[in-house]
């Protein structure tokens, strides 16, 4: 894991004095082993698969000389870097980043003379590097006329859980022999980034809560100067709000009342009420979402493996409404979607879904010409889908 990179040499050595510019040290006296007094990560909002503000905060009982902190994220809170534009490292360097690219603001409180003297910092999103999901910029002393010293924050994401990790190694005891003590250190980052186009405000997820409602766990790792022993603490949170766990009901038999459970409870019904949002107008006592029902339902084996897949249509309305349909296979998992058509502008003419005698799924589709009525096409085609021994592949016959 890479560490805070600096774009001048000779950074590294003023980084302390950069953060917090006014913090003059006491002389050296006698202090006690530091420890960590305070750690949290708050989201604000703990809604699942949400777009929290996010909080960090870490505190110590005693001043202390940081050497590297290490941050650990919990699985599944993910950012999108592209939904802020990037600040270019020379308007970085020159503190003269668009508000438009900021993404949050630090804060360290370092102490002197028995003073607390906190200083505030714009975060801000630059160009990413080989291997990393995020990076931060803070501009820490510069000007238009004199381009001055920048820290750049690499954040990576790890490969198994999606969780981001953010790392500072490396940081100064000391500067110009006079030590750099520090009592607190904080940072927020936005969870969503708006700006104005057309007179209306467009709304770009930044950060994104775990899917998941079990606890999202924190980690951060400490190492001082005092003391070759990491401090270490943990802490979670627990997203809310999601979606009840599929029940054993989709290990049904082939029938019309586990089709309908198994569309409810798949990816198959999300995205029907995704793309087809606008189509399901409420309507008292519809099994499914909205006006859609259990069309036509065919228990029959099309991936030849001895087991029955279950291929669902749903319909409604009209013969132009969208008619979404899926085949289902089944695992120990229940009723899984191996295969699905959810498209605004697909329509099964009738009931125009059967299997051959070869095993292939055959959808009757209609040919409109420009005078026809949605009830009378000119002509009609047909669509296979056809196991090749792998996936489902579709083809276009007469």
């Amino acid at each position: 894991m890479r560490g805070v990179e600096f774009e001048d040499g000779m950074v590294r050595r003023l980084l302390a004095a950069a953060l917090v510019t006014a913090v003059w040290a006491s002389p050296a006296i006698a202090h006690a082993s530091p420890a960590l007094s305070g750690f949290s990560v708050s989201p604000s909002t703990l809604q699942a698969g949400g777009h929290p503000d996010l909080r960090v905060s870490t505190s110590f009982t005693e001043p202390a000389t940081l050497q590297n902190v290490s941050l650990h994220l919990p699985a599944g809170l993910t950012a999108n870097p592209s939904a802020i534009p990037l600040c270019s490292r020379k308007r970085l360097l020159a503190n003269l980043c668009s508000p438009a690219t900021k993404v949050g603001s630090i804060t360290v409180v370092g102490v002197a003379y028995g003073l607390d003297l906190p200083v505030t910092k714009k975060i801000y999103n630059v160009r990413t590097r080989a291997g990393e999901k995020l990076r931060l910029g803070v501009p820490i002393i510069g000007s238009y006329s004199q381009p001055g010293i920048a820290a750049e924050l690499p954040v990576t994401e790890r490969p198994a859980d999606k969780g981001l990790d953010l790392a500072v190694t490396g940081l100064p005891s000391n500067v110009g022999g006079i030590p750099v003590r520090i009592k607190q250190v904080s940072f927020w980052l936005k969870g969503v980034a708006r700006k104005r186009k057309h007179r209306k405000t467009v709304t770009r997820a930044f950060l994104t809560n775990p899917s998941s409602c079990g606890a999202a766990t924190s980690a951060l790792e400490v190492t001082l100067h005092e003391t070759p022993t990491p401090l270490t603490a943990a802490v979670s949170f627990t997203p809310s709000g999601c979606a009840p766990a599929a029940t054993t009901a989709v290990n049904g038999s082939c029938s019309r009342s586990t089709a309908i459970r198994a569309t409810r409870s798949s990816s198959f019904g999300r995205k029907i009420k995704r793309r087809l949002a606008g189509m399901l107008k409420s309507q008292t006592g519809a099994p499914i979402f909205g006006t859609y029902d259990v069309a036509k339902l065919i228990c029959r084996d099309v991936t030849r493996d001895n087991k029955p897949e279950m291929i669902v249509l749903l319909q409604c309305c009209t013969v132009s409404t969208p008619s979404p349909w899926a085949i289902f296979g089944r695992d120990a998992n229940g009723w899984q979607p191996v295969f699905d058509v959810v498209d605004r502008h697909h329509a099964v003419y009738g009931k125009g879904l059967r299997v051959n005698r070869a095993g292939d799924v055959v959808e009757t589709l209609p040919r409109y010409k420009k005078s026809d009525a949605l009830c009378c096409p000119s002509s009609l085609y047909h669509r296979t889908t056809h196991w090749n021994g792998s996936k489902f592949v579709t083809r276009r016959t007469a």
